[in-house]
């Protein structure tokens, strides 16, 4: 620019000032980055072909390390807004300067790089130091990463639609409370798709979202009901057929029955057979929730004891009960709480008055001031 340009700008700048427009006139620069100030400060480029630029800025701070980190937190969140607003993508640190993003919903993370910052300029006056930063993000890197998105979408969606459809055949099959669970998968793997994406016979994500939400509202009060409802199950071990463990099991049941009916539960009539017991005692999740949620019951509550005779000492009838009472969660098969159990009783005629002696005993002395805490995380009053 030559003498009588830079001269003309001046006289402009000065006939602004006496006219009174000292609104528009910044203040005197102190300090500024080295080079002339740019112009993408007033205006940020548009995208071409290449590449989105994203400008970010700050003023008013202390120095120019606070003004550019805060400009450059600003435009990382333009880009971060954009990024999910697309694809439903994070943003995140690779710990090495750069950044990648990963997709919602994919089996392995996907990490894209290529995020890279292309200028900086601060400059101070009188009322602190202000900052500009721009990114740039690579179209080839965005339209690999919207591709690898819509695959994404595409696989979420198709797993979705299979839980609304299974969703269907357990309501009918009688089991409302699995029915639940599935449709609530399918609304989480349905959350963040895009509108744009949609599949020949299954539809758009907005459509499956519709469906899964209302379903999902015409069980809730049946599911809310299921989920404050215990199947008590009882199993009395013994041997020895002199202790009557079929009379212990129907007196620990009623017993355990009334204390979680106190604790404003619903207790779910029902059993379960010897080889359900044994896969759940050994810690097999999957027989609960593949079971338990059909029986119309939100938790499981196992008490499962082993009567042992001792012998008669001194014309007494001595037995050992020990065992445990556990807590399940019907949805997943999670064990809650337990209660480790052990009583030893006695009955001047018969081992099977002692047992019936240590079931009382049990639930007196031992269930009865523990249960409450146990059964609150099943929503029950402590």
């Amino acid at each position: 620019m030559n003498r009588t340009k830079w001269a003309a700008i001046a006289i402009a700048v000065l006939f602004a000032g006496c006219s009174g427009a000292s609104s528009g006139v910044r203040e005197q620069v102190i300090d500024h980055s080295p080079g002339v100030r740019p112009l993408w400060i007033q205006q940020c480029p548009v995208p071409d072909k290449e590449s989105f630029p994203f400008c970010g800025e700050a003023r008013g701070k202390q120095d120019s390390e606070s003004a550019c980190s805060a400009a450059y937190a600003d435009a990382l969140g333009k880009l971060r807004r954009f990024i999910g607003q697309k694809v439903g993508a994070r943003v995140e640190s690779d710990g090495s300067g750069g950044w990648r993003f990963k997709v919602q919903g994919t089996s392995e993370p996907i990490e894209l790089r290529g995020v890279w910052e292309d200028q900086r300029w601060y400059e101070t006056t009188r009322s602190g130091t202000s900052c500009w930063v721009m990114l740039v993000y690579p179209r080839l890197e965005y339209e690999n990463l919207v591709n690898l998105a819509r695959r994404a979408f595409v696989e979420r969606m198709k797993k979705a639609d299979a839980a609304l459809k299974e969703a269907g055949e357990l309501q009918k099959a009688g089991c409302p409370l699995k029915s639940f669970y599935r449709l609530e998968l399918a609304e989480k793997l349905l959350e963040g798709i895009s509108e744009q994406v949609a599949i020949e016979g299954i539809g758009d994500p907005s459509a499956l979202r519709v469906q899964a939400r209302q379903r999902l509202d015409s069980l809730r009060v049946e599911v809310a009901r299921m989920n404050k409802t215990v199947l008590v199950a009882v199993r009395y071990a013994a041997e020895d057929g002199r202790l009557a463990a079929t009379r212990a099991e129907r007196l620990l049941r009623d017993g355990v029955s009334q204390l979680v009916s106190a604790a404003g539960l619903e207790v779910k009539s029902g059993s379960l057979g010897d080889a359900d017991m044994t896969a759940i005692l050994s810690g097999n999740a999957r027989a609960i929730s593949e079971k338990i949620p059909c029986l119309g019951a939100g938790w499981l509550l196992v008490l499962s004891l082993e009567g042992r005779y001792l012998g008669n000492e001194d014309g007494i009838h001595f037995v050992s009960s020990e065992g445990s009472l556990r807590l399940y969660r019907a949805s997943d098969g999670r064990e809650v709480g337990v209660l480790e159990l052990r009583e030893k009783q006695g009955h001047p005629f018969s081992a099977s008055g002692a047992v019936e002696r240590s079931a009382r005993m049990l639930i007196e002395k031992k269930i009865k001031p523990e249960l409450g805490m146990l059964l609150a995380k099943a929503g029950g009053n402590a």
